[in-house]
């Protein structure tokens, strides 16, 4: 089963750099994995990642069968500075028994982490002397929330919903169910505006990045590929020169993809299998 606690934990002990160039936008484009490190989780066999190299570029794959692991960005990201994340992606399916509301069903064919050094209050006083322990273990790489954007296996209400694990925890579904499985999606959201609808509070500055696919718990097959990810201090202009809000989903929308036009522009990107 996946311990998403344990496992921010344990994949924040990788300390990071502060991110150089360009402060007003940074760019991954999964030419290679320089700059990620790729973070096993004990006592679970770890999905499989790799460059795919195609004619017109190259994508992030990501094979998960039963497994469970993720590639961290060893840069920072000051999402004051760049709060915009634009980002392309698509899936091979959705999980049958997919079901993040529950402890042994919770997974996703491809999640896409911020994790960050500020939270919210403790929902228990368990949960309180759950993370001072960690903290006495790992100090500061003890993330206190994480957002984490996902292509859910179910569709439901609502965009932001708490992980049922802990407050510390708050899932975006940026796409939900397979009426887009297949296909490649550009996406676009506004990090402090998504942590402050999760949260009620400001974000730190910085966060960490991580790519992950998991199918620990319902043990189930799927291919899934990123082609880019980008963090931006303004809106990024789609095909058609309109803004970044003009493709963002509102709360009540899920699942729906309004960046036709930024699709189109992109269709002749590098697909995955």
């Amino acid at each position: 089963m996946r311990k998403t606690f344990f496992f921010l934990v344990f994949l924040c002990l990788v300390s990071p750099v502060s991110a150089s160039g360009d402060a007003s936008s940074i760019r991954i484009d999964f030419d290679n994995l320089d700059g990620f490190e790729h973070i096993e989780f004990p006592n679970n066999e770890p999905t499989v990642f790799e460059i795919v190299e195609k004619d017109d570029g190259s994508v992030l794959r990501m094979a998960a069968n039963a497994t469970m692991s993720g590639m961290l960005y060893d840069k920072t990201i000051d999402i004051y500075e760049t709060p915009y994340m634009t980002w392309r992606w698509k899936v091979s399916n959705v999980y049958e028994k997919g079901d993040i509301t529950e402890k042994d069903t919770d997974d996703s064919p491809l999640r896409i982490f911020l994790l960050f050094d500020t939270g919210p209050d403790f929902e228990s006083f368990f949960a309180r002397m759950k993370y001072n322990v960690f903290k006495t273990f790992y100090g500061d790489a003890a993330p206190r929330s994480s957002l984490i954007y996902m292509w859910g296996s179910q569709e439901r209400d609502g965009r932001i919903i708490e992980d049922w694990e802990s407050n510390l925890i708050n899932l975006v579904l940026q796409q939900q169910g397979s009426g887009n499985v297949g296909k490649w999606m550009v996406e676009r959201a506004n990090l402090l505006e998504d942590y402050r609808q999760a949260f009620g509070m400001e974000p730190s500055h910085t966060a960490r990045l991580m790519v992950s696919a998991d199918s620990d718990d319902t043990e189930e097959e799927a291919v899934s590929c990123v082609d880019f990810i980008e963090f931006s201090a303004a809106p990024l202009p789609s095909a058609n020169g309109e803004g970044i809000e003009s493709g963002m989903k509102s709360p009540d929308e899920p699942g729906k993809d309004t960046s036709q036009a930024a699709n189109a522009s992109l269709a002749n990107a590098a697909s995955s299998e």
